[in-house]
């Protein structure tokens, strides 16, 4: 049976990544997705672009990849972090040509299942909503009518689809009916998240230590 995995945000953890593809034991049949930031922090962002790239996997459109993309089609230093610096002296063409091609969201066939590295704002449809806040979208604004400040979009998302997504880490899955957020913090020192589809199961490995 064909396997979706969904991998959860790498952030530069080449080795963790590794660990995780070996420990998933991966088939012909299966289909990889990574759900975006698979840069910065960590301490190998080329080496995790390349080794996607290579596997022949899609990754989603991530925060970090948008802030640097965003500095690669302006020029504008003020745009970068400070650890964006390193990371745009360590892209290729290659790397930058991929990067450029990521999709924002990825959807099943049967239309059950999305993926999205933020999330979507609950009230409104989410195929309308633009790459700041799917990128981005962690607390809901005002306008969303939050119970409270700082709720997270996932408490309020009545799906369907099933949303999986990454961006807010946490020191374990966050599993709710109608969505499931696989960041599990590995470049501070967490694990890296595997979801297989369509059995709903997860693969975790251990960060090696704490990068940032």
């Amino acid at each position: 049976m064909e396997r979706l995995i969904v991998i959860g945000d790498v952030h530069g953890c080449l080795n963790e990544l590794e660990d995780l593809l070996n420990d998933l034991r991966l088939r012909e049949s299966d289909k990889l997705l990574f759900l975006g930031d698979l840069i910065n922090n960590g301490p190998d962002s080329h080496g995790v672009v390349k080794l996607v790239r290579h596997l022949g996997a899609t990754s989603l459109l991530g925060n970090h990849e948008r802030r640097l993309l965003w500095f690669r089609r302006t020029g504008n230093p003020a745009i970068l972090k400070k650890q964006d610096h390193r990371t745009v002296a360590e892209l290729t063409k290659k790397d930058w040509i991929f990067m450029a091609k990521m999709p924002l969201t990825w959807q099943s066939p049967d239309g059950s299942l999305v993926l999205a590295h933020g999330g979507f704002l609950p009230h409104l449809p989410w195929k309308t909503q633009n790459a700041t806040v799917v990128t981005n979208l962690k607390f809901l604004p005002p306008e969303a009518h939050p119970p409270h400040p700082r709720t997270h979009w996932a408490e309020m998302w009545k799906g369907p689809p099933l949303v999986v997504y990454g961006h807010t880490p946490r020191p374990a899955v966050d599993y709710r009916r109608w969505s499931i957020g696989i960041d599990t913090g590995c470049y501070q020192g967490g694990q890296l998240t595997a979801f297989i589809w369509p059995e709903k199961s997860f693969r975790q490995v251990p960060a090696r230590r704490k990068y940032a």
